[in-house]
């Protein structure tokens, strides 16, 4: 085998390979150092990332009423079901919106995420805010303004940075948020979040309540009118028919109209109750929300270890320099003859 390559005649020389891999790296030397220096500025000197957290529990089933009938059991329980996700809640444009243009106060200053995260001056001359532009125009409806093309960027931007967990198990909810330099904002924009969803959901829960109230005086009013005929039918029954014990049939049939009366009579009774439940609902303004943890920012910064991240960057570094070396070196390397 040549001793300059590593790989000749079907075998590899280990020897080879850790001379290739000394003489790369002396090689690209100051390449290496001059990444690992720009990266050593990101790490050390970059700005402090803070991450906070809020969780709760959420998807509260009231105890139903007292037992009944089944079928109306049924109804009623599908009238006044929760449709209600927070996962979906938080990504869509109605909270974020809501958000971004909410005031958190910022270095002393009453601003929005919008204004705070894209609003600010550009310099004279800056290639990457011209590309940027470029992108906006090819991407975005014409003739937007600086304002919602801020407000469009800031909810991309907190939509990418809020994090949302949630156990099915348990019904245990939580949102975090990693955010630079201002462990305020991280806590306030949390709580600024919680807040709107147990708007949100309360909002639904009242909703729900009013539809099922609704419902049920539907119901009422249907089936009183039917009981009413039903009843006055029985009346008109019993008057054309003074011999009707001595008639199979016509007893028969006086049964079945007083089944019905009984039964709509169940229903009516039932249905009334129900109502009474249905208007304690509506005035009802518990959450079905319950706060675990309030907002907190973690005491440990976000970004993990920075040795450990430092260690990490050297490596990776190391080990581009060494295949870019290899691609470049691969004739004077490799024998595959």
């Amino acid at each position: 085998m040549n001793n300059k390559f590593i790989y000749s005649q079907g075998k590899i020389s280990i020897k080879n390979v850790i001379i290739f891999i000394s003489g790369a790296i002396k090689k690209r030397i100051k390449i290496f150092i001059f990444l690992l220096l720009l990266n050593c500025i990101g790490i050390f000197f970059g700005a402090p990332k803070y991450s906070a957290e809020v969780s709760f529990y959420t998807d509260y089933r009231e105890r139903g009423s007292s037992a009944g009938i089944s079928f109306f059991d049924e109804i009623l329980s599908n009238q006044n079901q929760l449709g209600f996700s927070v996962g979906n809640f938080i990504k869509s444009d109605r909270f974020l919106d809501e958000i971004v243009k909410t005031k958190f106060e910022i270095n002393k200053r009453e601003v929005s995420l919008a204004e705070h995260w894209f609003n600010q001056q550009d310099s004279n001359f800056n290639p990457i805010s011209y590309v940027k532009k470029l992108d906006n125009f090819l991407h975005l409806k014409p003739g937007i303004s600086k304002d919602e093309l801020s407000i469009y960027k800031s909810k991309e931007k907190l939509n990418k940075k809020l994090k949302f967990k949630e156990d099915r198990k348990t019904g245990l909810h939580t949102l975090s948020i990693v955010i630079n330099k201002h462990p305020s904002l991280a806590v306030d924009l949390l709580q600024k979040s919680y807040d709107s969803i147990v708007l949100y959901s309360n909002q639904v829960t009242s909703v729900k309540a009013f539809e099922k109230k609704s419902f049920i005086e539907g119901r009422l009013v249907e089936i009183k009118s039917t009981l009413e005929e039903r009843e006055q039918e029985l009346v008109d029954f019993i008057n054309n028919n003074k011999n009707l014990l001595q008639s199979a049939s016509l007893t028969l049939k006086k049964e079945r109209i007083e089944r019905e009366i009984a039964l709509h009579s169940q229903l009516y009774i039932r249905l009334s109750d129900e109502l009474e439940v249905a208007k304690i609902d509506e005035k009802d303004n518990r959450s079905s929300i319950f706060l675990l943890q309030t907002p907190k920012v973690s005491d440990v910064k976000a970004g993990g270890n920075k040795i450990i991240n430092l260690l990490e960057t050297a490596i990776t570094i190391l080990f581009l320099l060494v295949i870019i070396e290899v691609f470049l070196q691969r004739k004077n390397i490799f024998d595959f003859n």
